[in-house]
């Protein structure tokens, strides 16, 4: 689907993705953790799931979009590559936080979560 044009310059996929990390049972989290070999920087793990998934499986390739100073900033995660059901990317190591957009069922649901509005995560990775 047609994405929004970004609005947020620092924040760029914010605000694309309809605003929902929850949306047509799936699930975009992520977690994240301060690194144990890069200070200041935090290993980040976002994956998109499907809240039932014996009677909905996830089973389309998902797109991510997250911020645009990653390269690549775009990319696909099929099934053959899904990690117990999940589309997983464990690989981020990020400064601070930003936005993440997820396309799933072939363009049918939209995701977005802003890491910096989850009090579970460091404080100083969500305020960068």
């Amino acid at each position: 689907p047609p994405l929004q044009p970004v609005i947020h310059g620092d924040d760029p996929q914010k605000g694309r993705f309809g605003g929902l990390s929850t949306r047509n049972g799936r699930s975009l989290k992520a977690t994240v953790e301060k690194s144990g070999s890069v200070p200041e920087f935090y290993n980040v793990t976002i994956w998109v799931e499907s809240d039932d998934p014996i009677k909905n499986p996830l089973n389309s390739d998902v797109i991510f979009y997250i911020h645009d100073s990653f390269s690549p900033s775009v990319y696909r995660i099929t099934p053959a590559e899904f990690k117990d059901g999940k589309a997983v990317d464990d690989e981020i190591l990020s400064y601070g936080a930003f936005t993440v957009g997820a396309i799933a069922d072939n363009g049918a649901t939209m995701l977005e979560l802003d890491l910096s509005e989850d009090s579970r995560f460091p404080k100083k990775f969500r305020e960068r």
